[in-house]
């Protein structure tokens, strides 16, 4: 974790300034969730299952819109072993 940028997040919050609110995110890390939680103890945990669901959507329209990537249309098992590799790996980020 990056100690400089955590200072500067408690830097901007001890400026109290009305309105402004930060939003962070990050994996769920122990010493992220614990430096965060003394910045702010209020967090929103994403579930996995509807990020996958979002970085599906992403792959398939890249899928279809990349010059590059189109080739591999024809081909439904490659393309579902695209999609369900790069979902896998993302671990819901």
């Amino acid at each position: 974790m990056n100690a400089h940028l955590m200072e500067k997040v408690a830097e901007i919050k001890r400026w109290e300034l009305p309105g402004v609110r930060i939003l962070a995110t990050s994996r769920r890390e122990t010493d992220i969730i614990e430096a965060m939680d003394i910045l702010s103890p209020r967090s929103i945990c994403l579930e996995t299952a509807l990020v996958d669901e979002d970085i599906r959507t992403f792959i398939k329209h890249r899928l279809r819109s990349d010059s590059h990537l189109k080739k591999w249309l024809g081909d439904a098992e490659a393309t579902q072993e695209i999609e369900d590799s790069l979902i896998a790996r993302s671990k819901g980020m």
